[in-house]
């Protein structure tokens, strides 16, 4: 016996009509000629499949227990493995979702773990840093957060020298320079100047030498040429000085002033240790 459901259908008071015969009917729907024998344990039967159509639950809002099964052809399943869709109503599929599973996986491997050891140790060593090489730091300053820090920031001993020499430099009545060279210091960093060569008296006196830093005086020495016993007629000499609060491009220089005409600086050689 065939069955007519649609809508605005009112069933009597002597009629059996459960709520799991009815829990596919839709309210813009039509189902016809289902009978209790198509229906058996909540599954359209073989070969009735035709009698309900996709198109009849379309707008189905929900589906209560014992509804049946639906094709997949008519879910809106999403094959997406990247799950691009960002959606609350499709659902991915087991293939798209393994994908999706696959993909953050393989990205976690990597990372480097907080915990898992030996991960450091296995990789690829640089053994000779650059000032612009990076390492990963936790700033105890800003609740330990993650950042960058450049090696030529970081405290370890590195010093950088340079060099410069001058020979038989005649000294005037003015001061008269020996031997400079100008050096950029990075600012913060601390200068050690280092000076020594020695004197070839003219005829006597006192010879004033300087070790300065563009025009401040960091060390002064004067050395009497007229103690030199006869014959001598050369003293050598040296000069230090720790130099800091420096920045930019800054000359470095020895000079002097002679004590009598004929007086020479001779083998000056000028060290500047920056660090």
């Amino acid at each position: 016996m065939g069955a007519t459901f649609s809508k605005g259908y009112s069933f009597g008071a002597v009629e059996t009509v459960t709520a799991a015969k009815l829990s596919a009917l839709v309210d813009d729907a039509t189902i016809t000629g289902i009978v209790n024998a198509e229906i058996a344990n909540n599954t359209i039967q073989s070969g009735k499949i035709a009698d309900v159509s996709g198109a009849k639950f379309t707008n189905l809002a929900n589906t209560s227990a014992g509804a049946g099964k639906f094709p997949m052809a008519n879910l809106p399943a999403d094959t997406d493995g990247t799950l691009a869709a960002n959606s609350d109503i499709k659902l991915a599929t087991q293939k798209a979702t393994k994908t999706y599973a696959d993909a953050v996986n393989t990205n976690a491997n990597t990372k480097i773990s907080k915990t898992t050891a030996g991960e450091i140790a296995a990789m690829t060593e640089k053994t000779t840093l650059h000032d612009d090489d990076l390492v990963l730091i936790e700033d105890s300053e800003a609740s330990n957060a993650k950042k960058k820090a450049k090696r030529s920031n970081l405290l370890y001993p590195r010093v950088t020298q340079d060099n410069a020499s001058g020979t038989n430099i005649t000294l005037g009545s003015t001061e008269t320079t020996i031997v400079s060279k100008a050096k950029t210091i990075t600012a913060g960093n601390t200068v050690m100047l280092m000076a020594s060569g020695w004197l070839q008296e003219g005829g006597g006196g006192t010879i004033n030498l300087y070790l300065k830093h563009g025009t401040t005086t960091a060390q002064t020495l004067q050395i009497d040429i007229s103690t030199l016993y006869s014959g001598a007629k050369k003293k050598s000499f040296s000069l230090c000085a720790i130099v800091t609060e420096l920045s930019g491009e800054v000359t470095f220089k020895v000079s002097g002033i002679r004590g009598y005409t004929g007086d020479k600086a001779m083998n000056t050689n000028l060290i500047i240790l920056e660090f």
